[in-house]
């Protein structure tokens, strides 16, 4: 065996995109330097070379080669692997320590493991990847900086675990390839793989492509304004069934509208309404936010109100069985007669106290039982029932519910993690002791949206409304910076504190996403300035194709990459990466053919680029992201008249421009005035929150 030390760091500057382990960040600055300046992948690679006594990065790829400029460093661990292999050494384990101030890389180390694990060949349970800070000392404690340290242990094989795809090429080579057709991969894709909370660990998905799944996902009690995090399991679960689709399964997706329950009745009576309306009004605010947020993929709202009746059913028939049992008006659930409650949480029943995480009453049998039925109090919406008027508990509805629409067995159930106890362990344990079948195959949590240090929630008063933040930026853009993480990793908003009138209007996370998509509207607006086409308006594949064939073969290794993601646990933020890899690629493609220029432009380049937008607007439709441009209303009246002032003034600041020009005497006051006439006409139009960009065919302008 051999152990390898890499190690790389690099300044943090304005205007580059930070990327770490192969992983894009969101962060207000990125990293200068070598390639993509990506100093994880740079020190494994070093790393690498280094067990192997094989020279270092510079010698392999020097930054004096134009190839290297802005390449995706993956390119350079996979050639350091390939050169292992070679030589007949693997690699066995790999410990990463990353030194940054800031951003908090906390939340992506999962993301960056998972990835550098995928890259290597090797299991997550062999690689390490740690984040620590420079405690305010040196230029990587006061922010200005970012390195990394990898250490390797590789050892003699036959050299097969670990061969890898041949380097991606770089713009000017995939040009001079263009006339060759690549396949994606030579043979099926890996299966499906997702991790199921109650077995703790990764399993082939249980249906196969034409199959119908059926997934549940419980949603929202109506009795406030949504806020951002409410939309995080919509927007997961959307992205997942629009990945399912894909693949070629065919999908019904609930999610239930608790309408009536405690937290309903209480803000009912403060706001002196009845729990109807403000169930009502409560419910089309979260049906406006899922709108506009593109969550489209919901085939039914069932309400606990409309299955009151189920419920009974179910109750009665769980007293029946001896699983449940009537006390002065209430039922609860006896959980002493469910040999395996506590199978999806994995803990012992018996072990609960009362009034730990629990709701305390003395007409319990057991600490851990729970509310089937609550008897009526004054002026609460109460039904008939076996056992007085009352209404249902908030955990036996998801149960009819499910069961009602879906089967007693269902494919996928999902919700937040903060569900997992004491709902989804009541809910499974409810619905298997009723119908003697497992209740559902897949159990999928995911992790909760973070302000900093702790939840968003109203209890804490950190909430940020959907419709607050959507003053701010666009509905894609949030979607966005929700499917920027892995699902099951927590998503971070940042420090933010919306009660102190000096903090932003949006946390630094979601400002971060809204920078980072706007490279994805810029594509699509360069798309429709150099090919005079739409591209909202083509036409991509709706199934996924294996052995899928590419003009160029990085575009091949991007759609087999980002389908490696999304089979492995739907992993949308390596999707997400793979997908700003392929936009850099596109522009570095129009930039190399000169696309941008009617008169020099490339025609093999501008095919090219045609079919990568394709590819780039088929990808980003699966996580449904379709580019969108902001509309002209955004900044009042209509597209019409918006769109005839910005000419007019676009053509009046050309003109400016081009009297200036005609002067030849370089320190003319007329000169200068009329140049910062045109600079007075940009700022004030930024300021409004328009860009103006000047290209050889023109000036054009964008929102944003």
């Amino acid at each position: 065996m051999r152990v390898g030390s890499g190690h790389d760091t690099h300044r943090l500057v304005e205007g580059r995109a930070l990327i770490l382990g192969g992983v894009r960040i969101s962060h207000a600055k990125g990293l200068f330097g070598h390639s993509d300046a990506d100093v994880v992948l740079h020190a494994i690679t070093d790393a690498l070379l280094g067990a192997s006594a094989l020279g270092d990065i510079g010698d392999l790829f020097p930054d004096t080669d134009a190839n290297n400029k802005d390449a995706d460093s993956a390119t350079f661990v996979r050639e350091a692997l390939r050169l292992l292999n070679q030589s007949s050494w693997r690699v066995v384990n790999l410990d990463v320590t990353i030194f940054a101030q800031e951003p908090k890389l906390g939340p992506v180390k999962d993301r960056i493991r998972e990835n550098v694990a995928k890259l290597l060949n090797l299991s997550t349970d062999c690689v390490s990847v740690k984040a620590k800070t420079g405690e305010q000392v040196g230029h990587v404690g006061r922010g200005e900086a970012i390195g990394c340290h990898a250490i390797v242990l590789i050892e003699k094989s036959d050299g097969e675990r670990n061969s890898v795809r041949s380097p991606i090429l770089s713009a000017s080579d995939s040009l001079r390839s263009s006339a060759r057709h690549v396949e994606s991969k030579g043979s099926a894709m890996p299966a499906l793989q997702v991790y199921s909370t109650l077995s703790r660990k990764k399993e082939p998905f249980p249906k196969k492509p034409g199959e119908t799944v059926t997934m549940y996902v419980c949603g929202p009690t109506v009795y406030k304004p949504s806020h951002v995090g409410h939309m995080v399991g919509p927007v997961i679960f959307d992205a997942v069934k629009r990945y399912l689709v894909y693949l070629g399964y065919s999908v019904k997706w609930l999610v239930n509208i608790t309408d009536v329950d405690d937290k309903l009745i209480g803000r009912a009576a403060e706001a002196k309404t009845t729990v109807k309306d403000l169930a009502e009004r409560m419910t089309a605010d979260y049906f406006d936010c899922l709108k506009k947020l593109n969550v489209t993929g919901i085939d039914a709202f069932p309400k606990a109100t409309e299955h009151i009746g189920d419920m009974i059913a179910t109750i009665d028939g769980l007293i029946k069985k001896g699983f449940a049992y009537p006390a002065e008006g209430d039922v609860y659930f006896n959980v002493a007669k469910d040999d395996d409650y506590g199978k999806l949480c994995g803990f012992d029943p018996e072990a609960l106290e009362a009034g730990s995480r629990v709701e305390v009453s003395g007409r319990k049998k057991n600490p851990g039982d729970f509310a089937l039925w609550k008897k009526a109090k004054p002026g609460e919406p109460a039904w008939d029932s076996p056992w007085g008027q009352g209404r249902p508990g908030w955990h036996i509805e998801c149960t009819s519910m499910a069961q009602r629409h879906l089967g007693e067995t269902i494919d996928i159930h999902g919700g937040g993690l903060d569900l997992r106890f004491p709902h989804h362990e009541n809910e499974l344990a409810q619905s298997e002791s009723a119908s003697g079948k497992p209740f559902a195959r897949v159990w999928m949590h995911n992790g909760l949206l973070k302000m900093g240090s702790g939840k968003m929630a109203g209890s804490v008063g950190n909430v940020l409304n959907v419709a607050d933040a959507l003053k701010h930026v666009s509905g894609e853009a949030l979607r966005f910076f929700i499917l920027n993480t892995h699902y099951r990793s927590p998503i971070d908003l940042g420090e933010w504190d919306p009660r102190d009138p000096k903090s932003p209007s949006l946390p630094p996370g979601l400002e971060n996403a809204k920078k980072a998509h706007e490279s994805f509207v810029r594509l699509a607006e360069r798309f429709d300035r150099v090919t005079g086409r739409k591209f909202h308006e083509l036409v991509v594949p709706g199934r996924a194709e294996d052995g899928r064939k590419f003009q160029l073969p990085e575009f091949g290794e991007k759609y087999t990459r980002f389908r490696e993601f999304m089979d492995d646990d739907f992993n949308t933020g390596g999707a997400v990466g793979v997908l700003f890899e392929l936009i850099t690629s596109l522009n570095r493609l129009a930039d190399a053919a000169k696309l941008e220029d009617p008169v020099k432009a490339d025609a093999a380049g501008m095919a090219s680029f045609e079919e990568g937008a394709v590819l780039a607007k088929e990808l980003g439709q699966i996580l449904g992201l379709f580019f969108e441009l902001p509309k002209a209303d955004s900044l009042g009246g209509d597209d019409k008249i918006v769109g005839g002032l910005m000419q007019l003034v676009i053509e009046l600041r050309n003109n400016l421009r081009a009297e200036a020009k005609k002067i030849t005497i370089k320190d003319d006051p007329t000169k200068k005035m009329l140049f910062g006439q045109t600079d007075i006409i940009r700022t004030r139009l930024a300021e409004l929150g328009i860009t103006l960009e000047d290209r050889p065919a023109g000036t054009t302008w964008r929102v944003g």
